[in-house]
């Protein structure tokens, strides 16, 4: 791959190198489920099952930036809403209709239609 040194980054020396590969991997699929494949804008609603891991965590900020209201089901910062998913199930801890539901953990096909249930008419 050639790149023009300007829109590189070094790798942290403190991240493995076999890490610091994965990141813009991980950073790409959060941003084609939201962008490219629910088409999230500004002002929508969106619910992110499984928001702890590595692509939660940057489907949250992704949607955040792009100043959309994010309800992270897993521990996670910078959401504006959290459930625990430990807790409680989370369709029912979802106050209002969302306009996406991005479901990133691993759930049974019953799980996966109770999130739908929380999708906007």
């Amino acid at each position: 791959m050639v790149a023009p040194a300007g829109v590189l980054s070094p790798a942290s020396v403190s991240i493995p190198l076999a890490d610091a590969a994965a990141l813009p991997i991980v950073g790409l699929t959060a941003w084609q489920a939201l962008f490219d494949h629910a088409e999230l804008t500004a002002g929508q609603r969106v619910l992110i099952n499984g928001a702890g891991g590595a692509v939660g965590g940057y489907a949250v900020q992704l949607a955040k930036n792009a100043h959309a209201h994010v309800i992270a089901a897993g521990p996670v910062r910078g959401a504006d809403e959290t459930i625990d998913h430990t807790a409680t199930e989370v369709p029912s801890a979802v106050r209002e209709p969302v306009d996406v539901v991005l479901n990133l953990a691993p759930v049974d096909p019953a799980r996966l239609a109770g999130l739908l249930t929380v999708m906007r008419d």
